[in-house]
């Protein structure tokens, strides 16, 4: 996907909240079109990164996500 379409889908794509519990912190964060565009002070370094990955690492720390 070249920079147009990409910034052309984000600006149309309806944006999702996301709860995320670690057990050692609970935080959201926001999704757009597949990307992470907000989220928590704690999670600051997944903005930008997909959804898809960042979920799974979630999961994979044996967190939960609940889309609110």
């Amino acid at each position: 996907m070249d920079k147009r379409t990409l910034l052309q889908t984000l600006r149309t794509a309806r944006p999702i909240l996301y709860q995320i519990d670690l057990g050692y912190a609970c935080a959201g964060v926001v999704v757009r079109a597949g990307l992470v565009i907000e989220a928590a002070p704690i999670f600051r370094w997944a903005i930008g990164k997909s959804w898809v990955y960042f979920e799974s690492w979630v999961r994979g720390m044996g967190g939960t996500v609940t889309r609110t």
